[in-house]
């Protein structure tokens, strides 16, 4: 278009009323949105019809504006009573609503329609704010990498096993280690039967030897078994071990069953 000064009394003119104009400056209207007015004014009153038509492609084009800031924009607008459209026709129509008295001022929207309004135009304003990056190879690649992971996140890596038997002492059967008499008379003082304490003691060996265990003091690791020996080696008590272990075990279970005894006598009374 060449560059000329423009008079009202050349050319074709597009006719607005004075009031309406009043109207548009008192109802503090955005840009996008008076882009949108200016372009069904034009579209319309312009071509001296009440219905504009107009593509969607072609509003883009003219008001030079992103696809969700002209869908904000042109929802505002209808929800303040400014436009109609019908979407009925093709292309679709855009009408100026001529009964101003019946424009709706943004703070006298309903509550609900004028959250529903900010937030659309704050997800539109925060979509604009964020700067278009032109993706190429190099920054799929860096894309598709796997994002580390926060050091408060990340699990604790586990420490490879360390022998601690040099560490602590701890050491395997010793050649030399044997039953001596102190062991001896523990063992019998704790009911093992003088008859099986050698296969006792051979017991316990062959125990360690599977287990791979290891101990500091391996006479204090008898004396464990030894106690043990009414769980673990009632073959090796003499009978009156045996009995007193059992008798424990009879006394035990009166004493649960006189207890239980009383609780229901207790409930019945």
């Amino acid at each position: 278009m060449p560059d000329r000064d423009f008079n009202p009394k050349d050319g074709n003119l597009t006719l607005v009323m004075n009031e309406f104009f009043d109207k548009l400056c008192s109802y503090g209207f955005d840009r996008n949105e008076m882009k949108i007015l200016a372009l069904v004014i034009r579209e319309s009153w312009g071509f001296k019809r009440p219905w504009a038509p107009l593509k969607w492609k072609y509003i883009l084009k003219i008001t030079k504006l992103s696809d969700s800031s002209l869908r904000l924009a042109r929802t505002k607008l209808i929800l303040r009573n400014v436009i109609h459209i019908d979407k009925n026709k093709r292309p679709t129509q855009y009408k100026i609503n001529s009964k101003l008295s019946t424009w709706i001022l943004e703070k006298d929207l309903p509550l609900k329609r004028r959250v529903k309004s900010n937030l659309q135009q704050s997800t539109a304003v925060n979509n604009l704010q964020q700067p278009t990056a032109v993706f190429t190879a190099a920054h799929r690649c860096k894309l598709q990498q796997p994002t580390a992971v926060s050091s408060s996140r990340k699990k604790p890596l586990k420490k490879p096993f360390k022998e601690t038997s040099k560490k602590n002492g701890a050491h395997e059967w010793p050649a030399d280690f044997s039953l001596n008499e102190k062991m001896k008379k523990y063992a019998l003082a704790r009911s093992i039967a003088p008859e099986k304490i050698n296969a006792f003691f051979q017991d316990f060996k062959d125990w360690a030897d599977s287990k791979g265990a290891k101990y500091k003091n391996w006479e204090a690791a008898f004396r464990t078994r030894v106690n043990k020996a009414p769980q673990y080696g009632r073959q090796f008590l003499t009978e009156l071990g045996r009995k007193g272990d059992l008798h424990k075990q009879l006394q035990e279970r009166g004493q649960q069953w006189l207890a239980k005894k009383m609780r229901e006598d207790t409930q019945d009374s």
